[in-house]
């Protein structure tokens, strides 16, 4: 039998509608567009999203605090909100009111993207009959806002209209706002019912005015409130496992077995360190208003990858600019943006190899070394022979003094740099270019700083996984900034071993495209030419794809979390940061042995490959337990490897490293007592 009342006013929160968030994750989003949109115009004290969500819960307390000592309740609007927020965060106040307008839109439209209907309302309310049905909401936002919600989440029929806190200045916990409804509904509030999820403003107030209520509290939807509660309180871990859950579910049915499927799964525990990754680089592109993204070869072909499958899914509520795949590398750019075959000029690879025979130095500026054979022999010189500090060395300098040598140079470099500055201009770069994005891996992004110098009018932005310490002068048109690690930055100076083991990264976002070694002009189209090693290729094909696989699959889901939970890469990077470490000190035993089949690229500066297979011999092993000298000897051959953790999970034997690095702490830290 249904209960018959004059009128029913239903709360509208976790009663009519539902989020699939914190509700202040809908406050964090705006904040995190305000942050991404408007970087320019705030103050440096407010560049975090944190900061700016504070900032907001500041000036809401504010004006309501303002219009409870004017006798109302403690209520305020959204627009009178972003208005006294952005007085308070903006460096100026300028063309406010389309902000205003912008901001209103922005935060309705996630509002309309987490929202969803209660799942048994309707039911609920089947059992009461009435005249009418209103809602009465605590909210910031005006009725209108609400009811555009209801109808969204096609619940219109349930309601129609209602009545919203903040166009009254009254709220229901001080029972002041039931009594304007019942006076503007022209009620007795013994025939009213009112229905809401709030023990306090929802059942005690109202019945203390004679209202009928009742607490609407189903179990598994308010189960469901209490855990995004939990993860809004602990978002760095539990939003991510959530996204995480959401895309190893995908893998279930996969046909995949063996390394295969270790590597897919593989990559989707790491995703958050390649997703956070590339969730930095569309914020710091949004907020840098560049209109277009170029990365790097090679890794940058796997990230523009997750680039644009990312961008599809829009995590951030609006379109990141467009990418672009630049075909560079060290080899084919460091020769054309030498200003002058001198000592001094040359420390920029100099800096980096500080032992270096003449023919890695020729095949760093990607010169022919029989071309140069003549002026070599002139000057006596083993091309073959390692020559440490070679800006010491009286024969190199002699070289680099001499003019037939040096217009040598000039001719086969100028060459090469015609080609690259077409190369450039094909894709947009050229000396009339002022600004570009560019993405690359790291370590040092020397890349960049080739380009900032063939380009000395363009702003070229870096942005990188990590960034080892700088030992060149850098370019003043380059700016750079990194996703992890960044040991320029004073924060991030105790992670020097972050870059100690880099390989197995670059593995694992390789592409077997090939590496640039130069450009070709054929009929007036600047092409790049690619080096293909099939060795190398082999296990990226084989192995690496499968991870890269699970990187890219595990996208939708996690940008989804990323849209609805308001999550920025600034909150990625803890748990981004804990992956990076753990991929190079606790090895996968699938990536260890990709690793030890690699045929590892290192032209530029070594000046050939680098063969990951080749094993330390037992001699060495029973060496280092004899002496002190053999001990050193095998833990240099053991960081030849790339990977000392790597190469000694193989064997099991991983504790070695933890005893070695155990002692070298122990040795610093004797002598920084005897100091």
């Amino acid at each position: 039998m249904t209960n018959q009342f004059e009128l029913i006013t239903i709360d509208v929160w976790d009663t009519l509608l539902r989020r699939k968030c914190h509700p202040d994750a809908v406050k964090k989003y705006v904040s995190n567009f305000l942050l991404n949109n408007y970087f320019a115009r705030i103050k440096p004290e407010y560049l975090e999203s944190s900061k700016l969500t504070e900032a907001r819960q500041s000036a809401e307390g504010e004006i309501g605090e303002s219009y409870r000592s004017s006798g109302m309740d403690d209520e305020y609007g959204l627009l009178e909100v972003y208005r006294l927020w952005l007085e308070i965060v903006f460096k100026t106040t300028d063309n406010m009111e389309m902000i205003f307008q912008e901001l209103q839109t922005v935060e309705m439209d996630q509002e309309k993207h987490v929202v969803y209907a209660d799942p048994d309302i309707e039911h609920f309310l089947s059992s009461y009959r009435s005249r009418s049905r209103v809602f009465v909401s605590d909210f910031y936002m005006g009725a209108e806002n609400l009811m555009e919600l209801i109808h969204h989440v096609r619940l219109g029929h349930l309601v129609a209209r209602g009545y919203s806190s903040c166009e009254h200045y009254l709220n229901k916990r001080s029972g002041r706002f039931f009594e304007i409804v019942l006076n503007r509904e022209n009620v007795n509030a013994g025939s009213v019912l009112h229905i809401g999820d709030n023990l306090h403003s929802d059942v005690s107030v109202p019945k203390g005015l004679g209202i009928e209520s009742i607490q609407y509290f189903p179990k598994v939807e308010s189960e469901f409130r209490a855990t995004l509660k939990k993860e809004f309180e602990a978002r760095e871990k539990s939003v991510f496992e959530i996204a995480s859950k959401h895309s190893i579910s995908n893998v279930q049915s996969s046909t995949l077995a063996g390394s295969a499927r270790e590597l897919y799964e593989y990559g989707l525990t790491c995703s958050p360190l390649i997703i956070g990754f590339v969730l930095f680089v569309m914020e710091q592109c949004i907020r840098h208003q560049h209109k277009r993204v170029y990365f790097f070869t090679r890794e940058g072909e796997f990230f523009k990858r997750v680039y644009d499958t990312l961008r599809d899914s829009q995590p951030l509520g609006q379109q990141a600019p467009p990418s672009e795949i630049l075909e560079v590398s060290r080899l084919a750019t460091f020769g054309p943006s030498l200003r002058e075959f001198t000592p001094k000029e040359l420390m920029r690879i100099w800096n980096l190899y500080s032992t270096q025979s003449v023919a890695a130095l020729l095949k760093s500026l990607n010169v022919d070394l029989d071309a140069a054979t003549e002026h070599l022999t002139r000057h006596g010189i083993d091309v073959q022979e390692p020559v440490q500090y070679p800006w010491m060395d009286q024969r190199i300098l002699d070289l680099l003094s001499d003019p037939p040598f040096c217009r040598f140079l000039t001719d086969e470099i100028g060459e090469k740099r015609r080609s690259l500055l077409k190369y450039l201009e094909q894709k947009g770069l050229s000396a009339s270019s002022r600004s570009a994005a560019i993405v690359d891996i790291g370590w040092r992004g020397t890349i960049q700083d080739n380009l900032a110098f063939l380009l000395p009018d363009c702003q070229f932005d870096g942005y990188y996984m990590g960034l080892e310490r700088f030992l060149n002068t850098q370019p003043s048109n380059a700016r750079k900034a990194a996703f992890g690690p960044d040991l320029n930055r004073s924060e991030w100076a105790n992670y020097s071993e972050f870059f100690r083991a880099v390989a197995p990264l670059e593995m694992l976002c390789n592409s077997s495209s090939g590496s640039v070694v130069g450009y070709t002009v054929k009929e007036g189209i600047s092409v790049a030419e690619r080096l293909q090693d099939s060795a190398e290729n082999s296990v990226t094909d084989f192995y690496i794809r499968h991870f890269q696989r699970g990187i890219v699959d595990s996208i939708p889901g996690i940008a989804e979390s990323i849209r609805t939970h308001a999550i920025g890469a600034a909150e990625l990077r803890p748990v981004a940061v804990k992956i990076w470490k753990k991929i190079i000190s606790t090895p996968s035993p699938a990536v260890v042995t990709a690793y030890f089949q690699l045929n590892h690229n290192e032209q530029f500066g070594p000046g050939g490959f680098d063969d990951k297979s080749a094993r330390i011999p037992i001699w060495r092993w029973g060496r280092a337990l004899m002496s002190p000298k053999g001990m050193r000897e095998f833990v240099i051959q053991l960081e030849e490897t790339g990977w000392p953790e790597g190469y000694l999970a193989r064997r099991n034997l991983l504790i070695v490293w933890s005893a070695i690095r155990f002692l070298r702490k122990a040795k610093r830290n004797i002598g920084k007592y005897l100091k």
